[in-house]
Order: C-alpha cells, then structure tokens, then sequence
C-alpha cells in the first residue's frame, strides 16, 4: 500500500495552508524602469499557479490547443517544434478522438478499479492510448516529449484525472519512474480522509480554487514541500528571488 505524502497528513495541515497560500496568493510587482510599458507589472512568484487557468477557452476539452502548449512553460518545460506540429497538426485527430472517450468531469478519486481500468489503467485505455500518442511512440523518431512533459499536457486537458509526474512527485511517493504512478495515485486516492482533507485545504487556501482541481493541490503542495522542505523563510516571497522563477 503507498504512503500518503508527510505534507498530506494531518499533522502537517497548518503548514500546507501555508504552503498553498505561498503558491496561488504571493505575486511581484515591478515598475518600469524604461518610458515604455506600463507603469507597473505583476508577475506570480510562482508562474505555475497560472497554469490551470491559462488561455482556456469554453469548448476546447476534447483538443489540444497552442495555449495547453504554452501554458506548459509555467512549469518549466517547453515543447519542440516537432512536438507542436506532430500534436497540433498530424496527430490533432486522433488524440481528439481519444480525449473524446474521457469525460472532462471524470475524477480519479470517484472511480472504482473497474472504471479505472477501463479509463487509464488497460493498454489498450483512451488514457493508455493518449499517453503513447503524445510520447510518440508510434513513430520511430522522438518529440521529445518525455513522461514528465506529458503528464503536464494531460493533466491540462483532464485535471481531475491525471496526475502530474515529476521528479519530485517520484521522490516523495518512492517511483523510479512514471510506470505506476497512476495506478499509485489512484490507490492513494480511495481514502476518504485524504479526499476530505484536499478539499479543505483547497477551500482554505486557494481564491480560485474552482480552477484548482484536487489532483492540483496534491501536486503543489508535494512538489513545494520537497522543493523547499525549509520553513517559511526560506520560500521564496513577494519582495525577494528570482522574477523568471518557474515550477
């Protein structure tokens, strides 16, 4: 059975609170220092708590569009021209018929392991489908669209569904690789309490938290707490660190 993440448990509550508000609440703002522009810009501390609300468009779901594409460099990944043109163009078809299967409503947390298999977990799943398509492995050459850059883009398409993958997520839960990191999930996922306890921290912490799905808050607050496992003073703030700073 995998364990739930420290930062997750009820004893590190209060400090996820904080942690999330550092993420979504804290921004920067500069003046210009030239006689263009405005006369002052904010930018998130954070870029990635941009990520889940940028450039959406009612009715785009079920495709790919050049803002999910964009809305990767929040996180601090790009996507190759070839990757552009391959998901955009060539392979927009497919993977809009694929995304057409998932229910954009469908939550990790809501299905049975029936559901489950049939959604993400059979290779021959939408979910399994969208995931080869994407890191090309119908092709014999790469987009360069590795695990991570992938779990991005699919998260972004299905925020309740898929998980984001990253180094620190595979820390935090003992994964070498993404292999089984949605079935982890989807384990980690069928207690009640941890469910209850995401959305009382989204509640808590988040204003736009109706963008925020409960997937999301799960990934932050991992990633924040194995990024900076000091206290608050050493999380980055509004009046200090780096503007280009990513996630």
């Amino acid at each position: 059975m995998p364990v739930v993440p420290d930062i997750l448990t009820a004893r590190f509550e209060d400090e996820a609170i904080l942690r999330l508000r550092n993420y979504f609440g804290t921004h920067k703002e500069y003046r210009r220092f030239a006689s263009i522009g405005p006369e002052t810009t904010s930018l998130p501390v954070f870029s990635g708590s941009r990520f889940d609300s940028f450039g959406r468009v009612d009715g785009d779901q079920d495709t790919v569009t050049p803002a999910d594409l964009l809305s990767l460099a929040f996180l601090s990944v790009e996507v190759s021209a070839e990757a552009v043109i391959g998901i955009l163009e060539q392979s927009g078809p497919q993977i809009e018929a694929l995304l057409r299967q998932v229910p954009s409503d469908l939550a990790l947390h809501t299905m049975d392991y029936a559901a489950f298999e049939q959604v993400l977990g059979a290779s021959d799943s939408p979910g399994r489908m969208l995931w080869d398509i994407l890191r090309a492995h119908h092709l014999p050459v790469s987009w360069g669209m590795g695990e991570t850059r992938v779990s991005k883009l699919l998260a972004r398409k299905r925020p309740h569904l898929i998980p984001i993958w990253d180094s620190h997520v595979g820390q935090a839960l003992d994964l070498p690789h993404s292999g089984e990191h949605w079935i982890v999930m989807h384990s980690l996922l069928q207690d009640p309490e941890l469910i209850e306890r995401l959305e009382r921290l989204r509640h808590s912490a988040i204003a736009d938290r109706a963008n925020v799905s409960l997937l999301r808050v799960f990934d932050v607050l991992v990633w924040h707490a194995q990024k900076y496992s000091g206290g608050p003073t050493t999380w980055p703030a509004s009046d200090s660190g780096d503007a280009s700073r990513t996630v």
